[in-house]
């Protein structure tokens, strides 16, 4: 099976490997790098992070609708406390404003964990993660409400909304979409364009950005108990570089500055920014996955191939790499794990995406980075610790034992 990108999409970019100008070690931060699962299927082409409301086939679901622009009001929103990785802060207990269920009078905010039989609303249900991703809530018991731009078939999903995220009259009918009218439980975003390089950079940026800060803000404000978002280990800068941009030093961590010079890049830094706000005002538990090229099956044995046969063409993907279903796996764990705050998380497989020792590469192809701890053998470059702590996430498959390679 063949699986190619999606974030309108989740996989990472293929970069050109032209030699250009490089980073100083020297900016590492020292003493701040990072010390209900169902498995999920799917697949990421070359062009970058998750999702892709792409024009397929007949509206399907057990209930397609274009919903009106409706709004369901409840009683008065109770902001919530509490920081988390990458920058959460306290809350707005000033603001008052209107909407959701009644969270209670607890300061500590919203009750966030999910259980089944909770209603998960999709952005980007369309695309290749988001086809994945839908079914395995619906497995694991949630009702699912899938949405995309154009009309898609999803069996799994109990409705099929259409619309377009950056409308806010649309968000708010479909955040509150359940049979009641109620708002529904957890949003997993993952609509957005998903790389430079097809779009003007304009409309990139606008759309990424004001479509997460649309769903995120109504959701939020409208009582949302929990959100997953799709970031980009494009965050960091190094896969759309255009030129040789190297990381001061590796593992990369959630602490390393994100430094994107391109379009797409730049705008997942800024959903980042948006995710943390909605915990700060709302206090909406909110998780940011960076991911870098994600994949399984057909598509994933094509990108080992041609890292295999040229990896200094990988250099700006830092050869790193994560199966589909592991991408679905974190997603579950951040809905029903029982989070307070904001956090942003690395996920990744361990290993990289060649048979090359991992310290010979970074320095054959990254000589200016500062390499840092002892990276046995093909171990991957990304830090994966603090999803490890906040979530208890491992990455289960593995392209080494075949498991990444069947689907």
């Amino acid at each position: 099976m063949t699986e190619t990108s999606t974030d309108l999409q989740a996989a990472e970019p293929a970069v050109d490997s032209d030699a250009g100008g490089e980073q100083s070690a020297n900016g590492r931060a020292d003493g701040l790098r990072g010390s209900v699962g169902s498995y999920l299927g799917g697949g990421q082409g070359l062009g970058g992070s998750t999702e892709s409301d792409s024009d397929s086939g007949a509206a399907g679901g057990r209930d397609s609708v274009e919903p009106g622009s409706g709004r369901h009001r409840g009683s008065a929103l109770h902001s919530g406390e509490g920081q988390g990785l990458g920058g959460s802060a306290e809350s707005d207990s000033d603001s008052g404003a209107a909407g959701g269920r009644d969270l209670g009078d607890s300061d500590s905010g919203r009750c966030s964990a999910l259980h089944p039989g909770d209603t998960v609303l999709v952005t980007g249900a369309s695309g290749l993660v988001g086809r994945v991703v839908v079914p395995c809530l619906a497995e694991a018991g949630f009702r699912v409400i899938a949405t995309g731009r154009h009309r898609f078939d999803s069996p799994a999903a109990d409705r099929v909304v259409l619309g377009d995220p950056r409308d806010p009259q649309w968000v708010e009918s479909a955040v509150c979409g359940t049979a009641n009218g109620q708002p529904v439980d957890g949003i997993v975003h993952l609509a957005a364009i998903p790389s430079p390089g097809g779009h003007p950079d304009p409309e990139i940026f606008a759309t990424n950005t004001q479509g997460a800060f649309t769903i995120l803000d109504a959701a939020a404000r409208l009582g949302v108990r929990v959100a997953a978002v799709a970031s980009s280990f494009s965050a960091y800068g190094y896969p759309w570089a255009g030129r040789r941009w190297s990381p001061p030093y590796v593992p990369i961590d959630e602490a390393q500055p994100a430094i994107p010079i391109d379009s797409y890049g730049l705008s997942k830094t800024v959903v980042e920014q948006v995710c943390a706000y909605a915990d700060r005002r709302w206090g909406l538990p909110v998780v940011a996955f960076r991911m870098p090229f994600v994949g399984r099956g057909d598509h994933l044995a094509a990108w080992l191939k041609r890292s295999a046969a040229d990896p200094e063409a990988m250099a700006q993907e830092l050869w790193a790499w994560i199966d589909t279903r592991d991408v679905g796996r974190a997603i579950i764990q951040a809905l029903t794990v029982g989070l307070e705050g904001y956090h942003l998380l690395n996920i990744a497989a361990p290993d990289t995406t060649v048979e090359v020792p991992t310290r010979e590469l970074i320095k054959r192809y990254h000589p200016t980075t500062q390499i840092i701890g002892e990276f046995p053998g093909c171990a991957s470059v990304v830090d994966c610790h603090q999803a490890r702590r906040v979530l208890g996430f491992e990455a289960r498959y593995s392209w080494r034992d075949g498991s990444a390679l069947v689907v």
